[in-house]
């Protein structure tokens, strides 16, 4: 998924933490690492012709002694390279929240998926990197052999592997009824971290969006993700809502922390959010996708399919409705800069939704849901090193519109 929220041009490592945020002394070392590497300056070479890069970067901090401070970093620029192993290349500097000395690696090295390179030293060739998380997980296409057809392998940490592959087994066999194509558990591997899925067909959503298709797309999509809804799936683990709340507080205080000059206004918002908790309407829990966005929906010419079902659970509508809607603005281009597009597509998404959904959603719920959503996207901005001041000007705004905060 690409973002939006930083242009290639201009990249700094990190820039809204300037030399007098507590964090410099630490993050300073770590730059000029980064700066100082041949990686750096292929990024920025690729970038200022054009050619496909992503930069995966993380900063995470603990509340030590009633502050934050620096833990766990992590900064890794990555683009296709044919002669590298899975055609892909990846350069990533990793810092532990101890202070210990960072390590560079390349891919396929990990320093926390042990068996990422021996799964690939032994791959029997062809297999395609699609997607690399550092510290967490690859998802790569097998291509199509004596064994099968093309498949989707993915590998993480075991335990991580087998609970994903467990709940994905539930979804396949519930989901006859589900409007949409999802894939079908094929093999696991547990040892290593592996497991096989079926290649399900179609486009990413995203990129066949635009002016002309996005109302009807939209609303194809909420009603596919009612149905999803609606799946006889019990036997998943529950969300956890007290955990929302509280990571709701973290964020407010995360992003006060990176843009002190929000600070009075974060506070504004949140005092309304804990004023409006008392009147937020209940539904029942229900299955969820986990991570529902366009980056997960895929078209085709019979329909739909949608994948990534690893974080699905048992859980509240709304926080998973509230999720999607908000994942536009800083997933889709089309929506980022018009406020009137996201509205509209959000109408026609809900219009799809409420037509399969078992139950109505209240709207002033919904609202509260989707204010919770901006500040969880904004706090992840500034984590994921995709800050910047107009995405996030604007990600306050509709936070005042949601909140009627003037």
């Amino acid at each position: 998924m690409g973002t939006l929220t930083e242009p290639p041009a201009g990249r700094t490592i990190f820039g809204f933490i300037g030399t007098d945020h507590p964090f410099n002394d630490r993050l300073r070392p770590l730059r000029d690492r980064i700066a100082q590497s041949t990686a750096y300056a292929q990024l920025q070479m690729r970038e200022a012709a054009g050619l496909p890069t992503s930069v995966h970067a993380e900063i995470k901090g603990d509340i030590r002694s009633g502050s934050w401070a620096l833990g766990r970093f992590y900064y890794s620029i990555q683009f296709p390279d044919a002669s590298r192993p899975g055609g892909y290349y990846a350069w990533s500097l990793h810092a532990g929240s101890s202070g210990g000395t960072p390590e560079a690696v390349e891919f396929p090295r990990d320093p926390k998926l042990a068996a990422l390179d021996r799964v690939w030293s032994s791959a029997d060739g062809g297999e395609q990197v699609l997607r690399y998380v550092p510290l967490r997980r690859v998802t790569f296409l097998r291509p199509k052999d004596s064994n099968g057809p093309e498949r989707i392998g993915k590998l993480k940490k075991p335990h991580r592997c087998r609970d994903g592959y467990t709940r994905l087994q539930a979804v396949a066999a519930a989901a006859t009824d589900a409007g949409c194509t999802v894939p079908r558990p094929l093999a696991l591997d547990p040892e290593r971290g592996l497991f096989y899925q079926q290649k399900v067909p179609g486009a990413e959503v995203g990129s066949l969006l635009n002016r002309a298709n996005f109302r009807e797309f939209l609303a194809a999509i909420g009603e596919v993700h009612g149905r999803l809804g609606r799946l006889p799936i019990h036997a998943m683990p529950r969300w956890d809502r007290q955990g929302l709340l509280g990571n709701l507080w973290l964020d407010l205080d995360w992003i006060g922390f990176h843009l002190p000059e929000h600070q009075p206004l974060l506070a504004r918002l949140g005092h309304r959010l804990h004023r409006r908790m008392a009147t937020l309407a209940s539904a029942p829990a229900r299955f969820c996708h986990g991570d529902f966005a366009c980056s997960q929906v895929l078209r085709h010419d019979a329909g739909w399919s949608v994948v990534d079902f690893d974080l699905a659970g048992i859980g509240d509508p709304y926080q998973e409705v509230a999720m999607f809607l908000v994942s536009l603005a800083y997933d889709m281009p089309l929506f980022s800069g018009s406020s009137n597009l996201l509205e509209q597509a959000c109408a026609c998404y809900l219009a799809g939704y409420r037509e399969a959904a078992p139950q109505p959603l209240d709207g002033s719920t919904l609202e509260w849901y989707r204010a919770c959503a901006e500040i969880y996207h904004l706090a992840l901005m500034l984590k994921k090193d995709r800050h910047c001041d107009a995405a996030c000007w604007r990600a306050l705004e509709r936070l005042c519109r949601l909140l009627e905060i003037h």
